[in-house]
């Protein structure tokens, strides 16, 4: 799987505040995580533990091969682990930061790579009902749950994390070029209510460069701009 625009816009857009226990369920190579613990790198002296989840056994390989290629900091801890999120939840808790860039198209055909239908499509691997109420399980009490969707799916996904004590506190409404309509949300959710903070940033202007928005925002991670 090629690192998509979803993946580097999730990790670089979200607030983290002073994450010290972060969990990127549906991991791949690790690029959501590693933005972030790059983010990080500037609470020096605080320690922090990076893990990321996967059922694909070859994407999780890739992921542990790539910590030996990433400069972080000695207090940061990052692991990666062939885990369902159903599996892993029975566990573990207390994440202060959970992401995710979840499987998605379920109103779009099948691919025909196997890989492929994994990492793009719904399927019986994880309900948003389940995505949810994991979720809420590994969450630190004032913990929040950051994911990307496209817009039709988001409002399917809200439903759900309302249904069982998630509630919104974040949105980042995207425009994949400008003049065009909404197509992703960034959506924060969190156990305890406050009140919803909501943004917009445009990917694209109209003659199809990156947005100055976009390139301040993802600066970090893009070699040429």
């Amino acid at each position: 799987m090629k690192i998509g625009t979803d993946s580097v816009l999730l990790a670089s857009a979200v607030p983290i505040f002073n994450a010290q226990k972060v969990l990127d369920i549906g991991c791949g190579c690790g690029v959501i995580l590693f933005c972030t613990a790059f983010r990080l790198r500037q609470q020096k002296g605080l320690p922090q533990l990076f893990v990321g989840i996967d059922i694909d056994e070859d994407s999780v390989a890739e992921a542990g091969e790539n910590i030996a290629n990433f400069p972080k900091k000695d207090e940061q801890q990052i692991e990666f682990s062939q885990s369902s999120l159903q599996k892993y939840s029975e566990n573990h808790s207390d994440f202060d930061l959970i992401l995710s860039n979840p499987p998605y198209f379920s109103n779009c055909l099948s691919s025909p790579n196997e890989k492929n239908q994994r990492s793009k499509h719904l399927d019986g691997n994880l309900s948003f009902l389940e995505l949810a109420q994991c979720v809420k399980m590994l969450l630190a009490e004032k913990g929040v749950f950051y994911l990307i969707l496209p817009s039709e799916e988001m409002i399917d996904f809200r439903k759900t994390a309302l249904q069982i004590g998630l509630y919104e506190v974040f949105e980042m409404q995207i425009i994949p070029v400008e003049g065009k309509t909404v197509n992703r949300i960034i959506a924060g959710f969190s156990r305890v209510y406050s009140e919803l903070f909501i943004q917009y940033l445009t990917i694209r202007n109209k003659n199809l460069d990156y947005h100055p928005d976009y390139k301040e925002i993802t600066k970090e991670f893009y070699l040429n701009f």
